[in-house]
């Protein structure tokens, strides 16, 4: 059975690949425009680029954080099983 913070971990995780795909398609987007040399629309998209890339870290952070907490709270939640039954 998977804890909540399994799901939490996972969807997290999850975010932060769908970011990771919105920063690939910001950073072409932001490059043609740098290339056309468009200053105002390339800040613009330089902007969105980094806050995608910040959340998209931030994310993966939080999401194998959360992910990890739940593998060590399961082990922990087995192991407290194992000495029950000994007992």
């Amino acid at each position: 059975m998977r804890s909540v913070k399994h799901s939490i971990g996972l969807s997290l995780i999850a975010l932060a690949l769908l970011l990771g795909i919105l920063c690939v398609a910001n950073f072409a987007q932001a490059m043609d425009y740098f290339l056309s040399e468009n200053e105002i629309l390339y800040r613009d998209e330089a902007i969105i680029f980094t806050l995608s890339t910040v959340l998209s870290l931030i994310s993966v952070f939080f999401g194998s954080l959360a992910l990890a907490l739940g593998i060590i709270e399961d082990s922990i939640n087995k192991l407290h099983q194992k000495l029950l039954d000994k007992l």
